[in-house]
């Protein structure tokens, strides 16, 4: 389930659960089944972040094999609205899938989604997130 071509993980062993399924039921499948959550962001920069790529990874729980997917956030999107749409997605996932964000490691592994030169703004997004 790679919707982007340039996926860092196209040489592992997908989950062979999904090989025939329909996308919507390979999104289902992931949802229930997938294991070991992470994420990785791709994007340019905050200003300017072109194609931007969100995807959710893991391990399925049945083969044990490798589950993603991955979706393309709106390229019109740039600084905090960015941040928010990131965050947005991941929050929603989470609870759809049952997983409960642990604050603090949350804010962490959130922050660390972003490159080094942006953790400050993500970090001041957050810090207002938490005021309001």
């Amino acid at each position: 389930m790679k919707e982007n071509q340039n996926c860092g993980h196209e040489q592992d062993e997908m989950c062979a659960c999904i090989r025939d399924m329909s996308t919507a039921n390979q999104m289902i499948h992931t949802a229930g089944n997938i294991r070991d959550v992470s994420w990785e962001l791709d994007y340019e920069t905050l200003e300017a972040p072109k194609r931007v790529r969100l995807c959710i990874v893991g391990s399925c729980g049945k083969c044990g094999k490798r589950l993603c997917y991955g979706l393309h956030i709106g390229n019109e999107m740039t600084g905090e609205t960015l941040i928010e749409s990131v965050y947005t997605y991941i929050v929603l996932f989470h609870k759809l899938i049952g997983l409960k964000l642990s604050g603090g490691q949350f804010d962490a592994d959130f922050c660390g989604l972003f490159h080094e030169p942006d953790h400050p703004t993500v970090k001041a997004w957050m810090e207002k997130r938490c005021g309001e």
